[in-house]
């Protein structure tokens, strides 16, 4: 693994999506828990052995570092009585959505045999480290006929490894257990995949899947993320899934498929390598009717993505230094993506009233 220097750039193209079913884990859990460092060795022993589980941990509220506004919401609309405790794909088993430890190999062993209905891929993804942003791409396919209900793109966040909250442990004392003699609290434990934020709403993106989605049925939302200076890019990861939102009946909100990228992933590690293998420039910026596109090669597309992650412009079958007429665009500021090569770079644009 190489690991960020302060001016690095992170640039990679690719689709993150599986032709199988995966499985989403949602731990609920709490660092004044003594039984919750065992349940997350029980989870990452999931994670090992199957490739197409997902797991994230969501923190109790108050829980000062490793919380978050969207799942303090979480938390509160569902109640959570206890902890550690699992969500599996958010489905709802004897009336409830939450299961204890002795039960989780069974409910994914018995998830994992599920049809897959859909797909999710998180593509476009473009990490400047310099200025610690992230945009991604997250495009839906339904693969079957769904029910009415109100779908969402749940978009999270999630940091692995995170230090700075000791963990209380019942396992201090236990002899051969992997956290023997580690402390009770254990003062500097490894919290893993804490979500760290959820875009939009605590229960997901609304309006942009159909309602009641028929095969073949497909969708694409653009997300953007401003990340903390307490978080370490190197650490995270974007986990999206399909979900359903029902207030008024909070066991039925499945998650239907998702999918999982690691920031790592394709790392450029200096503005050097980057000018290596792509060298861009946009201008005028800012502009009122058009910019032309300098670059050595003919990029393959150029998107312009709003202010809400919309993309509203998109031009392909272009030639070398394209001029782009937004002459119909109105004032503010956009990203425009230009892929070329199977790489994807973002330049900020403003446009300036006329």
């Amino acid at each position: 693994m190489r690991y960020l220097t302060a001016a690095c750039i992170a640039l990679f193209f690719f689709s993150s999506a599986s032709s199988q079913k995966v499985v989403l884990l949602e731990k609920w859990t709490n660092y004044r828990c003594g039984n919750c460092p065992q349940g997350a060795i029980v989870l990452q022993d999931m994670v090992d052995t199957y490739d197409n589980v997902i797991w994230v941990s969501h923190y109790k509220p108050w829980m000062m570092t490793l919380n978050n506004d969207q799942t303090n919401q979480l938390f509160f609309d569902l109640g959570v009585w206890g902890n550690p405790l699992l969500v599996v794909d958010r489905e709802d088993r004897n009336n409830s959505l939450f299961s204890t430890m002795g039960s989780w190999q069974g409910i994914i062993d018995q998830q994992l045999n599920k049809e897959q209905v859909a797909t999710v891929e998180i593509n476009n993804v473009f990490t400047n480290a310099f200025e610690r942003t992230i945009d991604f791409d997250v495009a839906i396919g339904f693969l079957k006929d769904q029910d009415l209900a109100d779908y969402r793109i749940t978009a999270m966040i999630v940091e692995d490894l995170v230090t700075g909250e000791p963990q209380d442990s019942y396992f201090n004392n236990t002899v051969g257990h992997p956290l023997f003699g580690l402390g009770d609290p254990i003062w500097n434990y490894k919290h893993r995949n804490v979500v760290r934020h959820i875009f939009d709403d605590a229960w997901g993106t609304p309006d942009v899947l159909p309602s009641e989605p028929k095969a073949g049925d497909e969708a694409v939302h653009h997300y953007q993320f401003q990340i903390p200076d307490d978080h370490k890019i190197e650490n995270i990861s974007i986990v999206c899934s399909i979900t359903k939102y029902n207030p008024d009946d909070l066991t039925e909100i499945d998650a239907l498929q998702a999918a999982e990228v690691h920031l790592t992933e394709g790392i450029i590690t200096s503005t050097k390598e980057l000018a290596d293998i792509i060298d861009i420039e946009i201008f005028p910026n800012p502009t009122t009717d058009y910019f032309d596109v300098k670059m050595d090669q003919v990029p393959s597309a150029i998107n312009i993505i709003d202010a809400s992650g919309k993309t509203i412009l998109s031009q392909t079958n272009l030639d070398s230094n394209p001029r782009i007429d937004i002459s119909q665009l109105t004032e503010g500021m956009y990203v425009v993506q230009v892929l070329v090569d199977d790489h994807m770079i973002s330049r900020s644009l403003s446009i300036l009233g006329r």
